[in-house]
């Protein structure tokens, strides 16, 4: 019934389906009917940063790799959206610098990296400066590292 280190994988596969469950409502919902949302993006943000906060908080042995993935693949089908929503991404990526500057299991950390690169590379200079503007000196420094390997190793930056 419990594996070796207690944590039940029935749980663990039950707490992994309602994710990828919910997952697969938000990306179908941007994936099908993105203009609906442009009218309504508060609740599907809110749905994002339950999702987000689920992975933030959630023990890393509980399927973070596959939960994951199916919030990189949310984050990447908002990027074709980016000038609607890109306003609403700069409380996603608040809620992760929180976190990281609380301190984050590196594994997590990790696994959302492609997502976090996802959500920045929707930002324009208005919202990057307001995210710099909205953080404290520690959040600063906890949070340059992911940006600058952000701009290194993601970001477009045109033609070579």
């Amino acid at each position: 019934l419990f594996s070796d280190d207690g944590v039940n994988q029935n749980d663990i596969n039950g707490d992994v389906a309602i994710f990828n469950s919910c997952s697969s409502v938000a990306a179908s919902l941007i994936a099908h009917y993105p203009k609906q949302l442009y009218g309504c993006p508060s609740p599907l943000f809110s749905l994002l940063l339950a999702l987000l906060t689920h992975l933030l908080h959630a023990n890393p042995k509980k399927g973070i790799s596959q939960k994951a993935l199916e919030f990189v693949k949310i984050c990447e089908l908002l990027i074709p959206h980016k000038d609607i929503f890109k306003k609403h991404v700069v409380g996603l990526i608040l809620c992760y610098i929180q976190t990281l500057n609380k301190g984050m299991n590196p594994t997590t950390k990790s696994k959302l990296m492609p997502s976090i690169y996802a959500l920045l590379d929707m930002c324009s200079s208005f919202e990057t400066r307001q995210i710099n503007a909205m953080i404290d000196v520690p959040s600063k420094t906890v949070f340059a590292p992911v940006f600058q390997s952000y701009q290194k190793f993601y970001q477009y930056h045109g033609q070579a």
